[in-house]
């Protein structure tokens, strides 16, 4: 199983449009379109060990600031380790990645917890790319894949400053429950309430 870090980074907000799912069972075709409010259409797939050197990137380039949303903590993280993590196929997780003309430019991961009915959530969107819908059209494929392979919520933890986590989950139409411990909130998303 994957051991995610704490998760989220500041990731886009808005509606994205979502065109019609392809089911398919290799890992590279598309599992769907998406149209992002700048008008550019991203294709969603999943994440293989073939996209290790992209997710390095993707993490590599973020800002000291998104790097704090994304793992909450002050302390270096492993990105190589995380990076080949996060596209080995597993069966206890699985991970996309939003593709705007081959470039990676989002990524969402669950991994089930000891909870077999839920899963640990993480994003990651591209700085220029945030608030252009990214993290909508990925929460709402990822929950597409989190139903269908049974799970029935995800959890995650972010900065209670996250704004744009909040607002992410609100687009992509997943009502929450949050605690909130100091400095950090505990979400609950119920799968099956959300769109």
């Amino acid at each position: 199983m994957i051991q995610l870090p704490a998760s989220s980074v500041a990731v886009g907000i808005g509606g994205s449009q979502a065109a019609v799912d392809v089911p398919t069972d290799d890992r590279h075709a598309d599992l769907a379109r998406a149209k992002l409010l700048d008008g550019r259409v991203v294709s969603l797939r999943c994440l293989d060990a073939e996209d290790a050197d992209a997710v390095l990137a993707l993490h590599q380039n973020l800002p000291d600031g998104d790097r704090d949303f994304r793992f909450l903590t002050l302390s270096p993280v492993d990105l190589p380790r995380l990076a080949s993590a996060l596209t080995t196929p597993d069966a206890n997780s699985s991970a996309i990645g939003a593709f705007d003309k081959g470039c990676l430019i989002g990524a969402a991961i669950y991994a089930i917890s000891d909870d077999p009915r839920a899963g640990a959530l993480a994003i990651v969107i591209a700085r220029d790319d945030h608030q252009r819908g990214v993290s909508a059209a990925l929460l709402r494929h990822l929950g597409h894949l989190s139903r269908r392979h049974g799970l029935q919520r995800l959890v995650t933890d972010v900065l209670s400053t996250n704004r744009l986590m909040f607002t992410a989950l609100s687009d992509a139409g997943w009502p929450y429950r949050g605690i909130t411990h100091g400095a950090i909130t505990h979400l609950e998303i119920d799968l099956a309430a959300a769109v």
